[in-house]
């Protein structure tokens, strides 16, 4: 794998993007088996960005890349994760869909968030 230093954090040149997913394509239902055998993949081969988003797969894409990277100690990846404002209408509570993502991601912080 190659790497890039980024302000002292050496960030896997090849992310992973977790805006598709394997899924039923009856019920819509994620396979998270395949997610897991993904991501065991990427990170046996270096990979240690991961980049998902609030809306990602209608509200699921931060759901199962927790559960996949669950396995692995936080410290060991790198994760970005987008604010959704473009996508929402009305009255917008920043902070509130902050931590929705912090809690549908399982983590404490992101590395990198896009608002």
């Amino acid at each position: 794998m190659i790497y890039r230093d980024f302000k002292g954090q050496k960030l896997s040149q090849l992310g992973f993007g977790c805006m598709r997913f394997a899924s039923d394509p009856e019920t819509g239902e994620i396979d998270q088996a395949k997610v897991n055998a993904m991501f065991d993949l990427a990170i046996r081969e270096g990979v240690n960005y991961f980049d998902t988003a609030y809306p990602y797969l209608g509200g699921k894409s931060e759901i199962a890349m927790a559960e996949g990277l669950s396995r692995y100690p936080r410290e060991s990846y790198y994760l970005a994760d987008k604010f959704p404002g473009h996508s929402l209408t009305g009255p917008i509570d920043n902070i509130a869909l902050f931590n929705v993502s912090l809690r549908k991601c399982r983590t404490d912080y992101f590395d990198f968030y896009k608002a």
